[in-house]
Formats: structure tokens, sequence, C-alpha cells
């Protein structure tokens, strides 16, 4: 499953944007987070290679956002609540007036 930085984008596995050359760890706070939102533990074992946090790049938009195993978590409850829309049969995605509200009531992200 890959999601993106709404609205619209062409993503890998994620949606936080980059801010710093390696921006990408999680924190306590964000693993309590996780755990709160999605009742799923980033320090369970974990099948596969696939690693927990990375950056991944945006070939289209040139800024890196959330890869990894937390990038798709995050991009499955983004796509399983509605909070964003697949734009077509690519990878891209809009941010519903749903997820404008989730964003903002969850992570006081406000958009223009």
């Amino acid at each position: 499953m890959v999601c993106g930085r709404p609205p619209p984008a062409r993503p890998c596995a994620g949606a936080v944007p980059a801010t710093t050359p390696w921006p990408f760890a999680l924190t306590p706070a964000g693993r309590s987070w996780l755990i709160d939102l999605i009742g799923w533990d980033p320090a369970q074992p974990r099948p596969g290679r696939r690693p927990l946090v990375r950056g991944c790049l945006d070939w289209t938009e040139r800024r890196e956002h959330l890869g990894g195993l937390v990038g798709a978590k995050l991009c499955e409850l983004f796509l399983g609540n509605g909070w964003v829309v697949r734009i077509g049969s690519g990878r891209a995605v809009r941010l519903t007036a749903t997820g404008t509200a989730a964003l903002r009531d969850r992570l006081g992200i406000t958009l223009d």
C-alpha cells in the first residue's frame, strides 16, 4: 500500500515531508501516538525486511516523505478512514474534508 502527501502528490509510502537531511526517526512520543491512534506498536516483531522508517524521494515533487513500515501504516489509516482518496488509477491522492478535520483534530495541522 502506498500513499502520498495531499493534495495531489505522487507518493512512495507515507505522508510527512522532510525538513532536514535525515529527519526520519521514530521517537517515544511518536510510538505512543501510533499505539493510541491505530493500536499498532512499532516495537512488535515484524516480518520482512522493510525498514521501520526511512525517507522516500517523491520524484515528481522532488521532496522526501515518510516511507517504510510507519509510512505504509499511516497510508492505510488515511485511505481506510477516507481521509485521502485516490485520484484515478495512479498513486496520487487528494485530501478529503474528513481528512482535513482529522489532521486538525489529531495533529493540530491546519491547511490553507
